[in-house]
């Protein structure tokens, strides 16, 4: 960052030299903004500033082009009072003559209000000074596109609005030193449009400062919140940082007697990479007499800047830690100096999930985090610990309590060390160790009461892990610990772990003389038996599930149980008692279906379904597809090689099918008969519940020459061959049920609704007399 102090002497010397040798302007384009109406002096560009900060010269000293000598006349603008609690109202002073350029200078009044027609002013004011009177709000003054300098300072104005400024493209400076402002809205002063210069917020009443009224991307002299109590930086709109853009030019920020401060947590504030924060490199900040806790908030801010701190910090800023006690009144350099970046730690509390009576603390420099329960009367491990920020890891001190199991805990998978010592353990579950396995130091020793240890502990590089000197009892189950302890990797840390057994008899042996003799290991060939027969019959078993799934249609179809049915033609629940779906485009079956299968089953007293005769016509083809095999009682399905090929076709034979097998499965009533007239072969079709209807045989072959293809349909769809029980209802009732038994007077067949063209059909027609007769 900048060296304020250095440049604002230098401005100062510059100025000075200005003043006594009369210096000379030229005009100046302001980056990233149009105003044209600014001049900076000659003296920018001479060798008393550097290069890399003529920029930063010219945002302070550029003045507008009327203000530079000879200065312009302009003309006044006063205010007449309209009432006693001081309202007014802005007038041209009477005596004043056309000028380009006008001036509101009311200084010391009693105006509680701005002036409501100050926008008929809009078109030549360039300045407005009215400090030292009562103004409560700022308002009505966007309007004023030509404004240049806006001076409120000793006013009574409480907030700043984000709409109030929107819009004013030629101010450059704004005072509102010394008001009674709390409040500033997000982006009030970087909305793109605006591109002042100098903001004065000094000597307020602010307690918040929001990041998007400090990272201002135009260039910028100043903006001052000096002498305010400004107690932490926030970020209310969730602001992030554009890495792509360039921000403030060298501009510089005062905190400067903020006593109450926070050193900021600058991810928070819209960093994602704490690196992120040189966008700001250029920016000079002024934290004099800010009460900075030197903690691990500032320890991350302090370890990316340590190359670059000497452009940030200054001895002359004197900026010195206030906390903790170790640290107060070290200044930030010489903590830098001498290296003491493990000393910014933060301690954690209740508040922080730190267990009750223990000692926690945050120290970022060695990325962990410290939960010290040692000697706290702990009889089990707690159930959450504080947070883990930006990758640190536990480092988790038990040791000397009545701890009796080791349990899963979900922190053990960020843990780097655990100190079990000297606890009463009996019990370590399977699971916490394998929640372990990424913890680099895990200590069990003077664990006297613990037998057993789960077999997840060879997960664990035995150098992680100490036992120090453990007694178990002498059984088969502990011979994995003989290869686990005595490994090429527990060699390379000998005292980790001796593991020692009793036998019955009273022995003690060493975990490096284990063997199956003297731990009474049974005979492996039991193990290796049922293992082997677990092996097969678990591939039985596999063998057999696969086998069950991939013909389950099959399975299904051979075990479907079936009510025997004789059809009610007229039933009050069916319209239909078959309906037919087949490739209403194929002339030779669509003529089958009319003037052979339809005429046989209705010889039977069955009536038939034809969809693209029965269906309504206008109506949503899947709605009535639906609608219509909900009605009837019986499906076939006649499948021809174009199903095959035809994809228009097959679509709504593929969604009857769908609505048919459900029905099929959920009514054991209703029936699905396939019939195969084109021969089709297994292997050319991929539909896997007809393959099922194929592999089985109970398809329809259409190639039957006996004559028998009409009562094998009927076979299939379970329904009666003989007309007795059609003739017993109609004895018993003494008439056919009319009104619900459809017509089938062909000559009325509406036939232009089927697909098939008419001039390749010849049908029969019957006659109505010659239909009854049948």
């Amino acid at each position: 960052m900048k060296e304020p102090y250095f440049l604002w002497s230098s401005f100062l010397l510059i100025l000075l030299a200005d003043i006594l040798s009369g210096a000379s302007y030229f005009p100046w384009q302001q980056p990233k903004h149009n105003r044209s109406t600014l001049m900076c002096p000659n003296t920018c560009l001479t060798d008393y500033i550097l290069e890399s900060d003529q920029l930063s010269c010219c945002c302070c000293r550029a003045r507008p082009i009327w203000n530079i000598s000879p200065t312009w006349p302009y003309r006044q603008v006063d205010i007449e009072y309209t009432s006693r609690r001081g309202g007014g109202r802005a007038v041209y002073n009477a005596n004043d003559v056309s000028r380009n350029i006008s001036k509101l200078i009311h200084t010391a009044g009693f105006l509680t209000v701005i002036p409501d027609n100050i926008c008929q002013f809009a078109d030549d004011l360039v300045e407005v000074d009215l400090s030292q009177n009562r103004i409560a709000g700022l308002f009505n003054v966007n309007c004023l596109q030509k404004l240049d300098t806006l001076i409120l300072k000793n006013n009574r104005i409480t907030s700043l609005s984000n709409v109030t400024l929107i819009g004013m493209t030629e101010l450059r400076s704004l005072d509102l030193s010394n008001n009674l402002l709390t409040s500033i809205d997000p982006t009030a002063i970087s909305d793109p449009s605006l591109g002042m210069l100098n903001v004065i917020f000094k000597e307020n009443s602010l307690a918040t400062i929001d990041i998007t009224n400090i990272a201002i991307e135009s260039p910028f002299c100043i903006v001052d919140y000096s002498n305010n109590d400004v107690k932490k930086i926030v970020n209310e709109i969730g602001w992030v940082v554009d890495k792509d853009k360039d921000y403030g030019e060298g501009g510089y920020v005062d905190f400067s007697e903020n006593a109450q401060l926070v050193f900021p947590d600058v991810k928070s504030l819209g960093f994602e990479d704490i690196v992120d924060f040189g966008k700001f490199y250029s920016f000079g900040f002024d934290f004099r007499n800010v009460n900075f806790s030197c903690d691990c908030k500032m320890q991350p801010f302090l370890e990316m800047s340590m190359d670059a701190i000497k452009k940030i910090w200054r001895n002359y800023f004197e900026v010195t830690c206030a906390g903790p006690p170790a640290l107060q009144g070290v200044s930030i350099i010489d903590l830098m100096k001498s290296d003491r970046l493990d000393d910014l730690m933060c301690d954690l509390g209740v508040e922080d999930r730190c267990p009750f009576g223990c000692l926690c603390f945050h120290q970022p420099s060695k990325r962990r985090v410290v939960v010290d329960c040692s000697n706290t009367s702990k009889t089990d491990l707690p159930i959450s610990l504080p947070p883990s920020p930006d990758g640190s890891l536990l480092e988790l001190v038990f040791n000397s309590n009545t701890i009796k199991e080791f349990n899963e805990r979900s922190y053990l998978n960020h843990t780097r060390t655990l100190d079990m010592d000297n606890n009463d353990l009996s019990k370590i579950s399977n699971g916490s160790l394998w929640n372990s396995s990424a913890i680099e130091r895990l200590l069990f020793r003077n664990n006297s009461k613990l037998q057993k240890i789960p077999r997840s502990l060879k997960k664990l590089h035995p150098c992680n892990v100490s036992f120090g000197d453990l007694y178990l009892h002498c059984t088969c189950d502990i011979l994995w610990l003989h290869y686990w302890a005595n490994s090429p990797k527990a060699m390379m840390c000998p005292g980790n772990n001796n593991f020692f057994c009793i036998t019955d008899d009273g022995k003690t042996l060493p975990s490096s003389s284990w063997t199956k003799a003297n731990l009474n290991c049974p005979d492996n060939w039991t193990a290796i038996g049922i293992a082997v027969a677990f092996a097969i019959s678990s591939l039985v078993l596999g063998v057999g599930f696969w086998l069950l799934y991939h013909y389950r249609y099959e399975v299904y179809l051979l075990t479907r149980w079936e009510k025997k049915d004789g059809i009610v033609t007229g039933s009050k629940f069916f319209y239909f008692d078959v309906y037919v779906s087949f490739n209403e485009k194929d002339p030779q079956l669509f003529s089958w279906i009319y003037n052979q299968l339809e005429p046989k089953l209705n010889a039977c007293g069955y009536s038939l379904c034809i969809p693209c005769r029965d269906l309504p016509p206008g109506s949503s083809k899947p709605d009535a597809i639906l609608e219509y095999l909900q009605k009837s009682k019986k499906f076939l399905f006649v499948v021809d090689e174009a199903i095959l090929d035809s994809e228009d076709a097959s679509i709504w034979l593929l969604q009857e099918w769908r609505i048919s097998w459900h029905i099929f499965e959920s009514e054991k009533l209703r029936n699905i008969a396939v019939v195969n007239y084109d021969q089709i072969r297994l292997k050319d079709i991929d539909h896997r519940q007809i393959q099922a209807f194929l592999r089985l045989g109970l398809d329809v072959d259409f190639s039957n020459r006996k004559g028998k293809i009409f009562d094998e349909i009927l076979e299939r769809l379970n329904l009666k061959r003989n007309l007795s029980e059609i003739d017993h209802q109609e004895n018993k009732t003494g008439h056919k049920d009319e009104e619900n038994i459809p017509s089938y007077d062909l000559y009325s067949l509406p036939l232009r609704r089927c697909d098939t063209s008419n001039k390749i059909l010849k049908f029969h027609l019957f006659s109505p007399d010659e239909y009854n007769s049948h």
